[in-house]
């Protein structure tokens, strides 16, 4: 399985946090029946937040002010998702299942 994604990077002005979005997301089978079909989450984005632990309070502070909350998330867990587990049409056709 492949997954793709566009990635943006971002930098804090205290240049203690740092902040990448994931949008974009493809996942695509080497496995499978149809040419390279192409599963894709295009609505998804994907905020990852890093930062030494030493500035936790800091990254506390700057989080807060997001108006999400924040889970874990793993973009190759998605793309098995997609690819394994849902309908097996194209992109875009926006069909969603368990087989």
């Amino acid at each position: 399985m492949v997954n793709r994604y566009r990635r943006s990077y971002y930098l804090s002005s205290c240049r203690r946090i740092r902040l990448t979005l994931d949008s974009s997301m493809t996942y695509r089978s080497f496995r499978s029946a149809h040419p390279n079909p192409v599963h894709s989450d295009g609505s998804k984005i994907v905020v990852e937040v890093k930062f030494d632990s030493e500035h936790a309070e800091d990254a506390d502070g700057t989080l807060s002010a997001f108006p999400f909350s924040f889970t874990k998330n793993s973009k190759y867990t998605d793309g098995v998702e997609h690819v394994f587990y849902q309908s097996r049409t194209p992109e875009g056709a926006g069909v969603r299942g368990r087989t």
